[in-house]
């Protein structure tokens, strides 16, 4: 194997720098020759050369911008001043210093047998590879990002282990054809809290007209879910079903649910059939590469034999065929990849990461019977992906969505909206091994019905009675605001989960935040009360629970002389925000020396340990 030299420029690069799979628009080197190193100072800057259009340089720091005893390089772009507002460039680089007698000897080389500078000179090397960014936020580091100005749509708050209902609530909303339905639902007379119908009216009515992300803690209420119940994991599945049987009894006269959603299967085992609508079908990952092995797998007849004959009523146990044979599809086809497998022998439920491809269009004439209907096309478009990153008892989801038929793709997370690429959509959500996100829900809709079904929204679309309710929510927020703040709790099962620096991500756009458990809290309620209101949530006494409050990476202990103090005194004397209270809950499960739950006095410090195991790539 030959020896790998700077001076074979591209394939250096491209030991150094990995592909990332999006398209190079431009890639240069230039070598930099710097004579008299010992007599450089301070700061000292390349000649320019041009990558991507632009003027870049090489900037040196010989004996380091900070620390003496190191040699800092850095790549400069020179045109940042001419460059319009709001320009990025998406540059993957990479620097070699190395002797520019002996091209072998550069900086990644660990068995240095020949000095890098020699004779007071060498050589630095930038290779700059341009990636084009179609969406325009490609490698956005998404200070100050505002949704709404960037794409025109806004997220849905994650009020606890809500990611689930988020995702499907989204994909609902982009079907104007069911968010017109939805609209025409009589509500107006409904008590607030008690009905799903006028709870997803103002969800739909908020994401349309509001700025900033929209809460759903009212359509939980709605379902009886209260505040513990939302912290509970549910999944997509669950939730449509939730959802859709609220809605069915008040859209009975439109039919709306079955007209979009329901397609025919008649399942049948030897002359015994059986016929039925569905709104979802399940497909198996699991020994399937494509969607189309999926399907072609969900009809495929089944014999019934040996220990599984099949039980007849006058002949006994019979051999037999079991199949299930599609007979029409909807116009929304929904389809639910079976990602999560039970174990019996545990009793344990695990995430199958299988990797499965799907396609952006796909006809699905040929799994039908010869004698279906076909006066109509079956060729579907994808519409929208439901996500679910991480394993099956940890993780999140987002919704990749194209709302508009001709639209590009955008990426819905708990925090903002943002475009992304088809290699998002599709590469990054198949799975596989070593990738924890995989598509979870498929959308597809019959390109001859998509006109219709995401019909663009008319002002006579909107019942009034829900901007009236709007203005008088905003009213009685402000009112609120005056009266409570927001505690933010950080359980240690929501630190374990949290994959980065500090106990939790409260608010730093460029991770997965952590869905810390939210609280309303009046400011004039005794810290004492706080405790035993959440306490009693938690289902664990009083006593064997503590506070920490968390602040610019401080955390201090709220020792138990502050019980009989209101809350925004809490928030007063520990230097925190008046609306918002970030804390960590630390909970005892055994007592010291049968005394006492936590350490006598108040001088303690709590430290938190991790583990970064380097084989899986996760935090402990």
């Amino acid at each position: 194997m030959s020896r790998l030299v700077v001076t074979d420029y591209k394939n250096f690069a491209n030991s150094k720098m990995p592909h990332l799979g999006y398209e190079v628009e431009d890639f240069q080197f230039y070598t930099w020759n710097i004579t008299g190193w010992s007599d450089l100072e301070g700061k000292v800057t390349s000649p320019e050369f041009v990558a991507g259009g632009w003027r870049w340089r090489i900037l040196l720091y010989p004996f380091g911008n900070i620390d003496n005893d190191v040699v800092s390089i850095f790549l400069e772009i020179v045109d940042r001043n001419i460059a319009p507002n709001g320009w990025h460039s998406c540059a993957q680089f990479a620097f070699a210093l190395w002797n520019p007698e002996d091209p072998n000897k550069f900086v990644y080389d660990e068995n240095q047998t020949r000095s890098l500078i020699e004779n007071d000179s060498c050589n630095i090397t930038a290779f700059v590879r341009i990636i084009k960014d179609p969406t325009g936020f490609l490698w956005h580091n998404f200070k100050n990002y505002d949704s709404k100005k960037a794409t025109g749509y806004i997220t849905l708050k994650n009020e606890g282990t809500t990611g689930y209902l988020n995702a499907t609530l989204k994909t609902l909303f982009f079907l104007t054809y069911f968010r017109k339905a939805v609209y025409q639902i009589p509500t107006e007379n409904d008590v607030q809290d008690k009905s799903v119908s006028l709870a997803l009216q103002n969800i739909f009515y908020q994401m349309q007209m509001s700025d900033t992300s929209v809460g759903t803690k009212e359509l939980m209420k709605s379902f009886g879910w209260d505040s513990l119940n939302s912290f509970m994991q549910h999944d997509a599945h669950e939730f449509n079903n939730v959802l859709r049987n609220n809605l069915e009894n008040k859209m009975e006269n439109t039919n709306v649910i079955s007209k979009l959603f329901a397609g025919k299967i008649k399942s049948y085992i030897k002359c015994i059939k059986v016929n039925y609508e569905s709104s979802h079908i399940q497909l198996n990952v699991k020994g399937c590469k494509t969607l189309d092995d999926s399907l072609k797998n969900y009809i495929t007849e089944e014999k019934l034999k040996g220990n599984n004959k099949y039980h007849t009523e006058n002949y006994g146990l019979q051999d037999a065929i079991k199949g299930v044979i599609f007979e029409s599809f909807p116009s929304v086809l929904q389809l639910q990849l079976k990602r999560v497998e039970y174990n019996a022998q545990n009793a344990t439920s695990n995430k199958i990461h299988d990797r499965l491809e799907f396609p952006m269009e796909i006809d699905l004439q040929k799994y039908l019977p010869q004698e279906a209907d076909r006066s109509k096309p079956h060729k579907y478009l994808l519409y929208g992906v439901l996500v679910h990153s991480g394993c099956f008892d940890n993780g999140y989801y987002y919704a990749l969505i194209r709302p508009r038929k001709n639209d590009k793709w955008l990426k819905f997370n708990d925090d903002r909206v943002i475009p992304v690429t088809d290699r998002e959509v599709f590469e990054s959500s198949y799975g596989g091994h070593g990738k924890f996100s995989s598509a979870y829900v498929l959308v597809y809709i019959r390109e001859s019905d998509i006109d219709d079904v995401l019909s663009p929204m008319l002002p006579e679309d909107i019942p009034e009675h829900l901007q009236r309710r709007l203005d008088k929510q905003k009213m009685e927020e402000v009112e609120e605001q005056k009266l409570y703040l927001c505690a933010k709790v950080v359980t240690p099962k929501i630190m374990n989960l949290h994959q980065g620096y500090g106990i939790a991500n409260f608010d730093n756009p460029q991770y997965p935040l952590s869905e810390v458990l939210q609280f309303k809290i009046l400011k004039i309620e005794t810290y004492g009360a706080f405790k035993d209101k959440l306490a009693t949530n938690f289902d664990i006494p009083t006593k064997q629970i503590r506070f920490w409050a968390l602040e610019n990476n401080m955390i201090r202990l709220i020792t138990d002389n502050y019980l009989s103090l209101p809350m925004s005194t809490i928030c007063t004397r520990m230097g925190l925000g008046q609306n918002e209270l970030k804390l960590y809950l630390e909970i005892a499960h055994k007592p010291i020396n049968d005394e006492t739950w936590f350490p006598v006095g108040y001088t303690h410090v709590i430290i938190f340990i991790k583990y970064f195991d380097a084989n899986t790539q996760y935090l402990e």
